[in-house]
This record gives C-alpha cells, structure tokens and sequence, in this order.
C-alpha cells in the first residue's frame, strides 16, 4: 500500500467516526507531535493506524470483557465477603445527547465486543501496525 492509499484509508475512517457521533476521533490535530517549536506529523499509514488505536480504546471502555475483568480484580482486591456488584457511571447531558445514551450507565449491562475487537487488531496488524498494538 502506498501514501494515498492511507489517505483513502484515513478519509473512510474519519467518514465513519463522523457517522458514529465520534468525529473528535478522526481529528488529525489528536495524532500531531509537538517537539518544542517543531510539529511532528505522523505519515499516513501511521496516521490510520493511530486512528484505529484510538477506536479501539473507544471501545474497550464501552465493552462487557474490559467491565468483567475490572469487575474481577476488583473482587479479588476486596477484603472481606462485600464488593461491588456492578459499576455505574453518570454521563452529563453532553455527554450523553453525543451518544445517544442515558445519563446514567449501568455498565454491567454493556455489549460484548470482543468480536469487534479482534476484528480491529487484526486489521491494525494487517495494515503495519504490529508494533503500535500496545504502545
């Protein structure tokens, strides 16, 4: 794949982040390094696969794994027979006019989407982007 093929790559991802209600994500000022004077400026295949990184973030706060496995360190950390038994965060009205969600999230009741994310690893792997995974 060459530089517009990215730039292809990086226009459907801003499409789609915009289409989602999440167009901050596909802002490029979010992905531009400043060293003192000097702007760095990701090129673009690293540019998408940022993009994609910062989705998949995105994701991982709003998917049923990420709230099991925090829900069970919690219980294995908790002294005592008493822990929590869910997690409920409050959104401001912002917030939730943006996603098109309630105020209040009860996040035990959050959609598995482990699918989604693997789907988005593999392509973030296919596209170069092996070593920026988990940086």
């Amino acid at each position: 794949m060459d530089e517009e093929d990215f730039l292809e790559i990086i226009a459907e991802i801003r499409r789609q982040f915009e289409e989602l209600g999440i167009a901050e994500l596909g802002d490029i000022e979010n992905y531009i390094t400043e060293f003192h004077a000097e702007v760095d400026y990701p090129d673009n295949r690293k540019l998408a696969i940022e993009m994609l990184l910062a989705f998949d973030r995105f994701l991982s706060v709003r998917d049923r794994t990420t709230y099991n496995d925090a829900m069970s360190r919690i219980r294995e950390n908790c002294a005592g027979p008493q822990y929590p038994e869910s997690a409920v965060i409050f959104l401001s009205e912002r917030e939730s006019h943006m996603f098109h969600v309630a105020e209040r999230q009860d996040l035990s009741e959050v959609k598995d989407l482990s699918e989604i994310r693997k789907a988005m690893s593999s392509l973030i792997e296919n596209l170069g982007g092996m070593g920026l995974i988990h940086e």
